[in-house]
């Protein structure tokens, strides 16, 4: 019979002796059939399932990129058809109401489209790496409108 703290055996079920630590696996040999296994284990000391270690939410957070939604009629009549086709001279995501275009800090390229260009520099200046464009987002103060509201079709 096994307690709460036992590892068993992922083969027969049988309880299995803790051979060691390497990293972040833990290795075990089942006394019943001898397999040798291994568990992953958190890195930090009493965290359990479901929760993290504050150094893998740290990296994470690093990890994260700052986005603004704005409304696609800030884009030309073109480019949104461009953006809806993901034909955009960028890297672009496209969705069923707009999508996610990449500008990265610093921007890592100049579309050609020049409406995309100047919410680059907009973006770049404001320290925005991804823009979200979408027929429910905001209308941004100072920068032009193209076209009327009926903008994705």
């Amino acid at each position: 019979m096994s307690t709460s703290h036992e590892t068993i055996c992922p083969s027969c079920d049988g309880v299995a002796q803790p051979l060691g630590q390497l990293g972040r696996l833990a290795w075990h040999r089942c006394r019943d059939c001898g397999q040798t296994f291994h568990e992953t284990r958190c890195v930090e000391q009493g965290t359990t399932p479901g929760t993290f270690a504050q150094s893998a939410i740290l990296a994470l957070r690093e990890q994260a990129e700052t986005l603004a939604a704005l409304s696609v009629r800030h884009l030309t009549p073109d480019t949104r058809d461009r953006l809806r086709r993901n034909n955009l001279s960028v890297n672009a995501y496209p969705l069923g109401d707009g999508g996610f275009v990449y500008v990265g800090i610093p921007k890592y390229d100049i579309p050609l489209e020049t409406d995309l260009a100047r919410l680059f520099d907009l973006a770049e200046q404001a320290g925005v790496a991804w823009l979200k464009f979408d027929a429910d987002a905001a209308i941004i103060d100072g920068v032009p409108l193209h076209g009327a509201a009926e903008v994705w079709s």
